[in-house]
């Protein structure tokens, strides 16, 4: 799911489902929708393997996310510097060693079904 760009995307616990929820919370970092509350969100699921990436994008959106992410035991890969348009989210994440993993776009599909025992490596 994409958020629409008038709400924050957050990932709700709602029995053995995750689903998926618009917010129209105030601005964070001057965005919304923010990266950083999606990832919020997702740290708070319980028993969900969650694989997660940061991908080419301008400013620090995504970062302090990505690094509680990590910090709950999830998988992380941020963009490397090659593939990426605007290596400004994935960088300040990788400043922040918010990631297990610096890929290039290309391998981090792949990547994050693996993890999560989807594909076979």
């Amino acid at each position: 799911m994409i958020a629409n760009g008038a709400f924050h995307l957050t990932l709700q616990q709602c029995g053995n489902k995750v689903v998926c929820m618009l917010d129209e919370g105030a601005l964070v970092s001057s965005h919304r929708p923010s990266v950083d509350v999606m990832f919020r969100s997702a740290a708070q699921l319980k028993n969900v393997p969650i694989s997660v990436a940061l991908l080419t994008g301008m400013g620090s959106d995504g970062a302090d996310g990505l690094g509680l992410l990590k910090k709950h035991g999830c998988y992380t890969v941020v963009q490397d510097e090659a593939s990426s348009i605007v290596w400004g989210m994935p960088k300040v994440a990788f400043e922040q060693n918010a990631h297990v993993e610096v890929l290039p776009l290309d391998k981090i599909a792949y990547s994050l079904l693996a993890h999560v025992g989807r594909f076979n490596s």
